[in-house]
């Protein structure tokens, strides 16, 4: 009878035990509470790993891509070339149109070049206030111009983070609502996306930032 020595099965439940923490981590920072408290930002500790920011990246031509929905979400259109002001750092400006009223429903999708296979990947969202304040009073009265939030399934963390995978991939889904009223200290507030991927059991890369603003 055929049994496997010891190295062996050691190897084996090694190398199950790395597939596993692989294929868990964008599912473990969205499902569980614990996992909102890893930040998506460089030199943050996950998989064993820091993360590494999108210049330090191994495939520098991952990034997020925008197209624009509606409410039903019946249809995606791709966020035409011209509308967007890519800056310096790679990073991508959308900005809102006031005559479009005051919801905007976006699909996102992360863009990964053909020597990217099978990918996992993480989106956060965040609403940026352009004016920080000074007193602990006017914290509690500020309130931003945006409130911003994933739609469907596969989202945690009170709505600003969700999770997919490249193979069976069809984008994510943002509705950015304004909120407050527009007035001269909020009139710069934006709304920030981006995204963590890995393959394998390798650090998590971050994308350049996708920011919308009016």
């Amino acid at each position: 009878m055929f049994q496997m020595k010891p190295a062996t099965i050691f190897l084996l439940l090694l190398q199950s035990t790395i597939l596993e923490q692989t294929n868990a981590f964008a599912t473990w920072l969205v499902d569980r509470p614990v996992g909102c408290f890893a930040y998506l930002e460089p030199g943050e500790i996950i998989m064993n790993s820091a993360v590494l920011s999108s210049s330090q990246s191994k495939n520098t031509d991952v990034s997020l891509s925008v197209y624009r929905t509606d409410s039903t979400l019946s249809f995606s259109k791709k966020i035409l070339l011209e509308e967007v002001e890519r800056m310096d750092n790679g990073d991508q400006l959308i900005l809102l149109k006031e005559e479009e009223g005051s919801d905007f429903y976006y699909k996102v999708m992360m863009d990964m070049p053909s020597n990217v296979h099978d990918a996992q990947y993480v989106m956060d969202l965040h609403t940026i206030p352009s004016l920080k304040s000074t007193t602990e009073e006017e914290e509690e009265e500020e309130s931003t111009l945006w409130s911003a939030s994933f739609l469907g399934s596969n989202i945690g963390c009170e709505g600003k983070r969700a999770h997919g995978r490249q193979k069976k991939d069809d984008g994510l889904t943002i509705h950015i609502s304004q909120t407050g009223t527009l007035n001269k200290d909020n009139g710069e507030d934006t709304v920030e996306i981006w995204g963590g991927w890995a393959t394998d059991h390798e650090a998590v890369s971050l994308t350049p930032k996708v920011i919308f603003r009016l």
